[in-house]
C-alpha cells in the first residue's frame, strides 16, 4: 500500500516491544507493506541515563535497551521501507544518533528534554544539517516557543525544526489534544507543523482526530502502533494495530482529496 498524502506520516514504535528485538523486526514486517513518504520512530535510551537505581522503573528501563550493534541491525531493516527517527533523551541516545547519521533522517525531542542541556551540549558537537528536529511544545506559550526554536537553531543548527502538539495523558481528553494550536501556529511559525495523539488506541477518534488534524494544517502525523498478535505490555494503549491505522490512511486519502476538488464541480 503506498502512502501518499499531504501529510508526512510517522509511526511510533515506543516501547510496545517490550525489549523484545524479534517483537520489534515482526512488527516492521507487518508495517513493510506501507510504502513512500513516511518513516517510524524508536525511543533509544539507557536505563542507568534516564533515571536512579531507586526509581520504581528501573529495572523495566534495563528490559528496554538494546546495544548499539543491535540498534544498527534494527535500522538496517526498517529503512527497508521507511525513513528512522529517534525520540532522543539522553547521552546515549545521541551516540546511537551519531553512530547511524546515515541512517537516520531526524530526531525529535520531548517537552523536558529541550532544557537538558546535557543533551543539547552533546548534540552540539554533531553535525546535523542534514537531520531534521521535531521538538514537543506542549505546554509552552508562544513566547517559550520563540525562545526554544532560536536556542534549538543556535546549538544544533539542524535543517529544520517542526514543531509538535501533542499532549500525553492516558487517556487524552479530546479538548486536550491540541488541535485549536494547529491554525495558530501555522499563522505565527514559518515551521512545519506536527500533531501526536494519545487517545484510546481502540477508538474511533484515534483514526479521526489525526486525520482532522491533516485538514487544519498540521504538516507531520505521528501515531503509536503495536503489533497484531503478539503480547505488549508498555505503550500500548493509544497505540493502533496494522488493521486500525491502514483504515486511518485510507480515510486520510480520501478525504485529503476533497480539498482538491474544483469550485464548481460538473454536476
Amino acid at each position: 500500500m503506498m502512502v501518499d498524502s499531504m501529510v508526512y506520516n510517522i509511526i511510533e514504535v515506543a516501547n510496545t516491544h517490550n525489549g523484545n528485538i524479534d517483537y520489534i523486526y515482526s512488527l516492521l514486517d507487518e508495517f513493510k507493506s506501507l510504502k513512500g513518504d513516511m518513516g517510524v520512530k524508536f525511543q533509544a535510551f539507557k536505563y542507568d541515563e534516564i533515571a536512579t537505581k531507586d526509581h520504581d522503573w528501573f529495572e523495566t528501563y534495563k528490559t528496554f535497551y538494546f546495544s548499539p550493534e543491535e540498534w544498527k541491525k534494527i535500522f538496517n531493516k526498517a529503512n527497508e521501507t521507511k525513513d528512522v527517527w529517534l525520540d532522543i533523551f539522553d547521552k546515549y541516545g545521541v551516540l546511537i544518533l551519531e553512530q547511524n547519521i546515515d541512517r537516520i533522517k531526524g530526531f525529535k525531542l520531548q517537552s523536558s528534554v529541550l532544557f537538558n542541556k546535557i543533551v543539547l551540549k552533546e548534540l552540539s558537537y554533531l553535525d546535523l544539517s542534514d537531520i531534521s528536529v521535531i521538538i514537543n511544545i506542549a505546554a509552552h506559550e508562544i513566547s517559550e516557543i520563540k525562545s526554544i526554536l532560536n536556542n534549538i537553531e543556535d546549538l544544533i543548527n539542524p535543517i529544520e525544526i517542526v514543531l509538535e502538539v501533542g499532549f500525553q495523558d492516558f487517556p487524552t481528553e479530546l479538548e486536550d489534544a491540541g488541535i485549536s494550536k494547529i491554525h495558530t501556529l501555522k499563522e505565527l511559525f514559518s515551521n512545519k507543523i506536527a500533531f501526536a495523539d494519545h487517545v484510546d488506541g481502540t477508538s474511533q477518534e484515534a483514526i479521526e482526530l489525526p486525520i482532522i488534524a491533516s485538514l487544519v494544517g498540521a504538516d507531520v502525523i505521528e501515531k503509536h502502533i503495536m503489533h497484531s498478535t503478539l503480547e505488549t505490555k508498555y505503550d500500548d494503549f493509544s497505540s493502533v494495530t496494522f488493521d486500525n491505522y491502514s483504515k486511518y490512511i485510507d480515510k486520510l486519502n480520501k478525504y485529503e482529496s476533497l480539498l482538491n476538488e474544483p469550485f464548481i464541480n460538473d454536476r
